[in-house]
């Protein structure tokens, strides 16, 4: 049996108005838009959580295109993602020592 989908809320109104941006401070609305350690913390702890498969999943679905669009609503991921550089290129050896281990794409070292 094909797993269910949940249904999408509607996007309606999700935009602020370029009006409303423009009201805010420019620092206000600059510290604003800059990582959070609390949101990168709890992403980790839910990346630790999820299967080989999803992360899979997920490298296979973070294109050059989705990466520019996803930083712009979570910029805590330009951390994640230099973390997973970084680790990969730190453990090549660990990575030869398990050559049957799966890929997961963009995140597979996490």
């Amino acid at each position: 049996m094909a797993e269910m989908q949940p249904d999408m809320p509607s996007m309606e109104g999700a935009n602020m108005s370029q009006d409303a941006l423009s009201m805010m401070d420019p620092k206000a609305r600059e510290a604003f838009m800059q990582p959070d350690d609390a949101i990168t913390s709890v992403l980790l702890m839910r990346m630790s959580n999820m299967s080989q498969q999803e992360l899979e999943i997920l490298g296979e679905v973070m294109t050059p295109e989705t990466v520019t669009v996803m930083l712009k609503l979570l910029p805590e991921l330009r951390d994640l993602i230099e973390a997973v550089s970084q680790r990969g290129a730190a453990e090549p050896m660990q990575e030869q020592a398990e050559p049957m281990q799966e890929q997961a794409g963009a995140l597979g070292g996490i």
